[in-house]
Parts: C-alpha cells; sequence; structure tokens
C-alpha cells in the first residue's frame, strides 16, 4: 500500500487507518447506529439548553436562576456519585458477558449492580430527608420568597431524581448489552424533549423550584418504565431482581470501581463545585454568566462525544474478543477524528460566539469574549482526548489514568485556586487549561498502550493530520 510519501509513526497510523475499510459489517452497523442516537440526543441536549435558558431568566430572573444553578450542581452531579462508581463497571461487565455468551454471569452482574444502585438510592434519599432540613440553604443560596420556604423540600426531590437516574443508569446498561443502545438512547433523548416541555410550561405557570423538580421526576420516571418495558421485550429472562446478586461479584465490580469515582469526583471539583464557590465570591449573576458561557463551550465537547461515545459499547466486545487490529483502527480514526473537529469547531465557535448570544440572550448578559474564548480552549483540549480517554475506561484500563487524573486535577485546581486570588477568574480557568492539555497527552499514550501502539505512532494517530488526509483521499478515489 502506497503512503504517500509519509514514514515512520505516521505510516503506521495510516495503515491502521486503511483497515476500517475492512472492519467487520456488523460491528459499523452498530456504531452507525449508535452515533445516529448520540447525535440526536445531542441535539436534544442543544435545543433544550438554548430554549430552556431564555425561560428560567424570564420567569426567574438572572440571580434566582443562578442560585438554581448552584443547587442543582451541588446535587444533580456530587450525589450522583453515590453509587461509588459501579454504574460504568457493571456496564462493561454486563456487555462482555454478553459477548462471551454468558447468561449467568450477565443474570450475577445485573441483578448486583440493580440490588447495589437501589440501596445507594434509598440511602440517599433518606439520608437527605433527615439531614437537608437542618441546613440553611436559602441563605447559602442568597435565596429569599417563595424560592427561600420551598428550597429544602425540593432539594430532597432533586435527591430523589438522583436515585432515579441509577435506575435508568441501569436500564442503559442493559439495553446495551443486548445490543438495544441506539433504542435506549433515542428513548431516553425523547423524554428529555417532554421534560423540557414540561419545566418550561411548569415556568410559564409561576412554578418555583420544587414544581421544576417535580416535573423532571416524573418525566424521568416515564422514562425507567419504557426502557424496562422494552428490556423486558428484547429478553425476558435477563430481569431485575436479587435472587442471583452475588457478594463475590460486588467485590470484583467494585475493585475497579473504586478508580473509576475518580473521574466523576474530579470532573465536579473541575467544573461544578466551581460554581456554589463563584456563587459566594461573585455572587449568583456571574454564576448565571459563567454558566452561560460554558454551555456553550461544552458543545465541542458533546460533538465529539456524539462518535467516542457511540464506540464504548463496540470496543468493549472488540477487547473481550481480543481484536487489537481492530481497537488500532478505532484509535486512530477516532482520535484523529476528535482533534481535527475540536480545533476547527473551537475557531468556528468563537468566531460566532458574539452572533448566537445576541439571539439566544435577546442582547442581554452576553458573557465577556475571554471568558467565551478561554473555556472553548478548554473544551477543545477535553473532547481531543475523548476517544483515548473511552478506549481506557471501556477496557477496565483506567487504573493508571485515574492516578494521573487525580493528581493532576488537585495540582492544577489548588494553582488555579493560589492565582485566582490575584487575578480573579482568568487565573483560575489558566490552570484548567493546562490540566486538560495535561491529561490529553497522558491518555493518548496510556490509549495507545492498550491497543499495542508505541508512542510515537499514539501521538502522530492524534496530532499529525497528514495520515487523515491521505485516508480520505484513498476513500474518494474508491469511491470513484
Amino acid at each position: 500500500m502506497a503512503t504517500h510519501g509519509i514514514s515512520g509513526p505516521a505510516a503506521e497510523a495510516e495503515r491502521i487507518l486503511d483497515n476500517v475499510m475492512a472492519f467487520n459489517g456488523s460491528s459499523v452497523r452498530r456504531i452507525v447506529l449508535n452515533v445516529g442516537a448520540n447525535g440526536y440526543a445531542q441535539v436534544v441536549l442543544l435545543v433544550s439548553n438554548f430554549v430552556a435558558v431564555p425561560f428560567y431568566i424570564l420567569n426567574w430572573g438572572m440571580a434566582t436562576y443562578g442560585s438554581w444553578l448552584s443547587l442543582t450542581a451541588t446535587i444533580m452531579t456530587l450525589f450522583a456519585m453515590a453509587d461509588a462508581g459501579i454504574g460504568p463497571v457493571s456496564g462493561n461487565a454486563l456487555v462482555g458477558a454478553v459477548a462471551e455468551g454468558d447468561d449467568r454471569k450477565a443474570l450475577r452482574v445485573l441483578q448486583t449492580f440493580w440490588l447495589t444502585s437501589t440501596l445507594a438510592g434509598i440511602i440517599l434519599v433518606a439520608a437527605g430527608a433527615l439531614v437537608l432540613p437542618f441546613v440553611p440553604l436559602a441563605r447559602m443560596l442568597s435565596l429569599s420568597g417563595e424560592h427561600a420556604q420551598s428550597v429544602t423540600v425540593a432539594a430532597v426531590a432533586l435527591l430523589a431524581v438522583v436515585a432515579l437516574s441509577f435506575q435508568i443508569g441501569i436500564a442503559q446498561a442493559a439495553m446495551r448489552a443486548i445490543g438495544g443502545y441506539a433504542s435506549g438512547s433515542a428513548v431516553q433523548s425523547s423524554m428529555s424533549l417532554v421534560e423540557l416541555a414540561a419545566i418550561c410550561t411548569t415556568l410559564s405557570l409561576g412554578g418555583g423550584f420544587l414544581g421544576v423538580t417535580a416535573a423532571m421526576g416524573i418525566c424521568r420516571l416515564v422514562c425507567l418504565v419504557i426502557l424496562i418495558i422494552l428490556r423486558r421485550r428484547a429478553s425476558a429472562d435477563f430481569s431485575y431482581g436479587f435472587r442471583h446478586a452475588h457478594l463475590g461479584t460486588l467485590r470484583a465490580l467494585m475493585g475497579d470501581a473504586g478508580w473509576f469515582m475518580v473521574f466523576p469526583i474530579c470532573n465536579a471539583a473541575a467544573m461544578y463545585a466551581t460554581v456554589p464557590i463563584l456563587n459566594l465570591i461573585a455572587g449568583p449573576v456571574f454564576v448565571a454568566s459563567f454558566a452561560i458561557a460554558r454551555t456553550l463551550a461544552r458543545t465541542l465537547q458533546q460533538a465529539v462525544g456524539v462518535f467516542s461515545g457511540a464506540t464504548w459499547p463496540e470496543i468493549t466486545v472488540q477487547y473481550i474478543k481480543k481484536n487489537m487490529a481492530a481497537l488500532r483502527t478505532l484509535f486512530v480514526a477516532g482520535g484523529q477524528f476528535a482533534v481535527t473537529v475540536s480545533v476547527f469547531a473551537g475557531v468556528a465557535l468563537f468566531s460566532i460566539s458574539s452572533w448566537l448570544f445576541e439571539i439566544w440572550l435577546q442582547g442581554r448578559h452576553a458573557p465577556p469574549p475571554l471568558l467565551v474564548g478561554l473555556l472553548i480552549i478548554e473544551s477543545a483540549l477535553a473532547a481531543s482526548k475523548s476517544f483515548s480517554d473511552t478506549i481506557l475506561m471501556a477496557t477496565n484500563h483506567h487504573l493508571t489514568y485515574a492516578k494521573v487524573y487525580l493528581a493532576a486535577h488537585v495540582g492544577f485546581i489548588g494553582l488555579g485556586l493560589f492565582a485566582g486570588r490575584s487575578l480573579g477568574w482568568v487565573g483560575f480557568e489558566i490552570p484548567l487549561i493546562l490540566l486538560m492539555a495535561t491529561l490529553l497527552v497522558t491518555s493518548s499514550i496510556l490509549a495507545g498502550r492498550v491497543v499495542g501502539l508505541t508512542y510515537p505512532a499514539a501521538r502522530h494517530a492524534l496530532f499529525d493530520i497528514k495520515p487523515m488526509l491521505a485516508y480520505v483521499t484513498r476513500l474518494r478515489d474508491r469511491v470513484r
């Protein structure tokens, strides 16, 4: 095969890209379906953000909306980790067991997963109902009036929504294991649109924190019921319960789950825990402005996530089958795609950001361009490592990465807090950009090792676009 003047690691990356032409047809079909489902999910998310923010601001005002963001960032993100990381590990184990044809193991994993997450949800809601009445949430969030009176009940209700999300995660894991990733994702996305309509209607009718939370909870309960019905129709024997739950299975799952917890904890610290801190430092109006800018910037991660998330089940299957050629193809093609899209889309997004804010916010409360630019750089770096991250997590090779992830977050966030004292939010944001750059390099090296690539080849797979351009040229020639 001609390498079009490319030699060394770049040629190795190009040869791997060429293997996609011979990639298993059923694998490609599954990935395409998953990409379609993920694309639909991201469109729904973008529509939800675009529509919901003006409704919140119009009916509640910037200050109250900022307080709501602080409340939901704390509860919906931090307490979502109460399942102790068992979700992604159990999902991998389920997909692997089905790929191996071991139905007994799959049932054991599913029921252990269900029992553990259900108990975690019950304990979470009960603890919240006992503790939150003694926490001065209204004062902490600078609330007054009706919102101050209902905030405690709304907080407990949000914990119940988190517990429902645990159950939805179980249902989605079961759907992925039986090849229903696309249909399960489509159902959840469609119900997100229903939830958006319910929230906007509640806001228009003068609803407060509790009303919005109730709308969220009802829609997610309906989503869960639909997913359970779909799963039962696809595989009646693949059912919930605790008869086959096994302590040994739980121990095996928790071994990997503990280090999986590093990722949501660190992400919460880097992204969501900053919200209540900024609320105390700069007030709820700035929090709302910051959240709006970050919502726009994160569209880069969401766009790349359409593809990287779609490959997760397939990566697990190919790894169980020891098909390293397929894994290398996914790593190189996916990695170069992620970097290319992140760079070009990031530049395009920043160039039209002021126009988007003009339409989105009707010319009011637009975030500063410097804030938007720095957040886009951070998001582009995070998006660039999405395929490498997926390979590490889908194959349970996340242990070393989790250690680096934890150390880097502690170090750079600590540096950001120190710099932020004198430089403000700019001093806090720059270390976060350095953090994402560090994780991008680390993730690409470690994922390259998993798929059997040397470091130079892994580096070229992500940062040298020549093999990708040559590959596109060959595809064009073959089509002709």
